[in-house]
């Protein structure tokens, strides 16, 4: 027996110590290679993953990869907390998940220690009619007919329990994904813990299901331990926008959601849920959700949720829609502490509707038909933004004569914003996803070019604020060559970010060349640092 036991020691001991790469070509790729190197990779992402063991990655490369019957690719193997399973772009590459079905990455049978990072995810919403969607089979116009995934297909969707299995997935993060035009939710969960959702960018999803999705939707919690003390579901640093439901919710038959970022019902009350109260701790934080058809974070049935330093702005644009900017309803133990909330001139700032032990304090308000929530230290002023907009180019950075600027608390309040600026910045935190940093001035000189970018202060001392775009669809990055052509500094950038910060503060005084490159597409600029 001890022979046994050590011969499958050292079996797992192996498993750890050589985790595997695969690598995924869907224009170059063949399933009938081994998958082991970017010269013999795989076509369908499928394939890697019904082979991944803990501490595997699988990196896919440039390609359109669609639906495999009903997803393009579903994840239903666990890494372990020590060894986590990756998938993400390969580098340099910008794969495409293509979404016609019922789902775009779909994480299943309790598959835990899941990272999924880096991908481009399009949505089946450019194909469809609205008044086709009107119409669809399960909807209100004909309630008998069987739904369609090409109605309401999902970006990545985390499924817990269900008909199909008893396990719940756990420790997930989804980071650094661009997700659009998808018809359901761009990143939903239903019976899952402790996930993480942070540096993604979300647009104009949600439009045609018949379920009331929104972009960012947890539904159902669900208690994979009894920690109450650390945050066990994070959403942080994500930009969402254009979220809409343009077709009535099923059985309801009237508009219910489209929200940026909604907690749903983590109280189970809905459905007949066995599981009981979620009794972990959620945060919002640092997030920019602007024109959205609901409110831009909607708290609904749910305890233990703290919304900090988000920043929102012109939500509530569907007419049946009047919750608030960020709001809460029927829930307890909620935090809503130093947002910025710029409501339409139409609809209130926000709402409390039956909750219990709720905290609204240093929140900046501005606009809106007058109804609004106050809390300790409530401000109202217009914090001027450096460029709002309903754009893909809105700026809601704050400037150097905003309100918001100090005015925060530093309960709860995260360490750094939405870009990676280490808060607090002067003799106090400031309010929103932005932490106005005076060393990087407040403006551009020039609207950018379809390819550009832009970097102020220029010359520079210590921080480089670079505007950049037209690469949506690429994987960018910046280079810093000095004088004699050698490179001291590479960053690359997040898909979907249009402004970030660079530390050049260990350059030696001179003059550099910054080059942006994004796919075939090169820029220049000369930058001097002081």
């Amino acid at each position: 027996m001890r022979v046994a036991l050590l011969t499958l020691g050292i079996c797992l001991l192996s498993v750890f110590l050589y985790a595997t790469n695969y690598y995924v070509s869907y224009d170059l790729g063949n399933d009938q290679n081994d998958g082991l190197s970017p010269a013999t990779p795989f076509k369908l992402i499928q394939t890697a993953a019904d082979l991944t063991l803990p501490g595997d990655t699988v990196f896919v490369m440039n390609g359109t990869y669609t639906n495999y019957f009903y997803t393009v690719f579903a994840i239903h193997r666990s890494g372990t907390a020590e060894d986590w399973i990756v998938y993400m772009n390969y580098p340099g590459h910008n794969p495409l998940i293509q979404v016609s079905d019922w789902c775009g990455i779909k994480i299943i049978y309790g598959a835990s220690y899941i990272e999924v990072n880096g991908f481009t995810i399009q949505g089946n919403a450019s194909n469809i009619d609205l008044d086709d969607a009107l119409n669809q089979p399960g909807g209100c116009n004909d309630p008998n007919g069987e739904p369609l995934g090409f109605y309401n297909g999902n970006g990545i969707f985390i499924q817990g329990h269900n008909e199909d299995s008893t396990e719940y997935p756990h420790h997930i993060r989804i980071v650094n994904n661009t997700i659009y035009e998808c018809c359901g939710s761009g990143i939903g969960s239903m019976h899952a813990d402790y996930l993480t959702i942070e540096n993604n960018l979300l647009y104009n999803n949600s439009w045609y299901s018949i379920w009331g999705n929104s972009a960012i939707s947890l539904y159902q919690n669900w208690n994979l331990d009894s920690n109450t003390n650390d945050y066990r579901m994070i959403i942080r640093n994500n930009v969402v926008r254009g979220t809409r439901n343009l077709v009535p919710t099923q059985v309801l038959c009237f508009i219910t959601d489209g929200n940026g970022i909604i907690i749903d019902d983590s109280k189970h009350t809905q459905h007949a849920s066995p599981l009981g109260a979620y009794l972990g701790k959620t945060l919002i934080a640092n997030n920019v959700v602007y024109d959205n058809g609901g409110p831009g974070i909607h708290v609904y049935l749910s305890e233990h949720v703290d919304v900090v330093n988000n920043t929102a702005y012109h939500n509530q644009q569907s007419e049946e829609l009047w919750q608030g900017e960020i709001d809460a309803w029927d829930s307890d133990h909620i935090v809503i502490r130093n947002n910025i909330m710029y409501a339409k001139d139409d609809k209130p700032i926000n709402t409390n509707t039956n909750n219990t032990d709720i905290v609204h304090d240093h929140n900046l308000y501005w606009g809106g038909n007058g109804n609004s929530v106050f809390g300790a230290y409530t401000i109202i002023d217009d914090p001027l933004f450096l460029g709002p907009s309903l754009g893909p180019g809105a700026d809601f950075q704050i400037t150097e004569l905003s309100p918001a600027v100090d005015a925060g608390s530093d309960l709860l309040a995260p360490d750094d914003d939405i870009i990676g600026t280490t808060r607090p910045i002067g003799s106090g935190y400031d309010i929103g996803a932005y932490e106005y940093d005076p060393e990087l001035g407040t403006s551009f000189p020039q609207p950018l070019a379809a390819f550009e970018f832009s970097t102020f202060p220029n010359p520079v001392k210590n921080k480089l604020r670079i505007q950049c775009t037209g690469f949506r669809s690429e994987k960018a990055k910046i280079e810093i060559y000095n004088i004699n052509g050698e490179k001291v500094l590479e960053e690359s950038i997040s898909q979907g970010k249009e402004h970030f910060v660079l530390d050049v503060s260990r350059l030696i005084a001179g003059m550099y060349l910054c080059k942006m490159t994004a796919g075939k597409q090169i820029s220049t600029k000369k930058i001097i640092k002081n």
